[in-house]
């Protein structure tokens, strides 16, 4: 993938035009993205690779392959645990900050690098639409991150869990560790 070369994706009436983070701006959204949204991962990644076995017809599967609308139950109850201010912040890193989606409406035919402001225009009382953007981000800029998490043998759930934060009673890190004596 060429880091100017943006990807095409129409939502609504609006065409986006996303580029590609660079190689260490995604490393640093990567930190972020994987421990915002690893509750989530952690409720639907059963439903989406099962138990680890490639798909029906030999591929690996991705958690961005997913059937959104049979995961939504369970997106929606690991959503209850977010943090509003965490997920504002991740939206605006994916979609403004880093000047990486320039839209064109398609009647007006003008390009121009996506706002704040243009956020809240375009996706006022459409809010879907704005995860929608952000999940093409995120599959442009981490698909093969999560193509391999849901490809790892064994149980990709028990896996995804560890990645998270240390119980108290985990005296394997160092600060666990120095906090237990």
């Amino acid at each position: 993938m060429e880091c100017r070369e943006p990807t095409q994706k129409q939502i609504g009436e609006y065409i986006f035009y996303i580029y590609p983070f660079s190689a260490f701006k995604a490393a640093n959204i990567s930190g972020e993205l994987v421990s915002l949204i690893s509750p989530i991962l952690v409720s639907i990644l059963p439903s989406v690779v099962g138990n680890g076995d490639n798909g029906d017809d030999g591929e690996d599967k991705s958690l961005l392959d997913m059937d959104i609308s049979a995961a939504m139950p369970s997106i929606m109850q690991a959503c209850s645990s977010l943090d509003g201010d965490k997920v504002e912040h991740l939206m605006k890193t994916l979609l403004t900050q880093n000047r990486n989606i320039s839209f064109e409406h398609e009647r007006e035919r003008r390009v121009k690098w996506m706002s704040d402001e243009d956020v809240d225009e375009i996706f006022c009382g459409s809010i879907e639409e704005m995860f929608m953007l952000a999940i093409e981000v995120i599959k442009i800029n981490f698909k093969g991150f999560f193509r391999k998490l849901g490809s790892l043998s064994g149980n990709p759930a028990e896996l995804l869990s560890k990645m998270q934060k240390p119980t108290s009673t985990d005296t394997s890190t160092p600060l666990a560790s120095a906090t237990s004596n």
